[in-house]
């Protein structure tokens, strides 16, 4: 079955009631991963901001490869916790080329950026994948 989507129209209050607590903050998994949605909309001119919202900067090249996967993908509010570990999140992306909308059904096809807070505090981006979480063992393995 596709993925049922509410459609909510162009309604800002409702979007904005929806973001999660803490905003577009580094101290929040939700807010760390817009903040890189926003920044990969333009990696040249972005490209301090990626390499700091980023656990390892090296990793990512001149982040054009993420920019191109996160291009065209909504961020979707709700923040999927690892089950073994609480300095683990994962926000996903799905198509929707909507306003705002309220998805009603099981997301099976989405890309998920992995954040994590290693030392307390803020919280960095990991990684990103496609239709799967990464398990605290493949996170924590280098």
């Amino acid at each position: 079955m596709p993925l049922l989507i509410e459609e909510l129209g162009h309604d800002c209050e409702v979007a904005a009631a929806a973001i999660p607590e803490g905003g577009f903050s580094l101290e929040s998994p939700w807010g760390t991963a817009a903040l890189w949605h926003l920044g990969l909309q333009d990696p040249v001119v972005n490209r301090g901001v990626l390499d700091d919202l980023a656990l390892d900067p090296a990793a990512w090249g001149d982040y054009t490869e993420a920019a191109a996967v996160l291009a065209h993908l909504s961020i979707l509010t709700v923040v999927a916790p690892c089950p073994d570990d609480e300095a683990i999140k994962y926000v996903k992306f799905i198509e929707y080329a909507g306003d705002v909308g309220r998805v009603l059904g099981p997301i099976r096809d989405f890309v998920a950026v992995t954040v994590v807070r290693p030392w307390g505090g803020r919280w960095f981006v990991w990684g990103m994948s496609a239709g799967c979480l990464p398990s605290r063992r493949e996170v924590w393995a280098g």
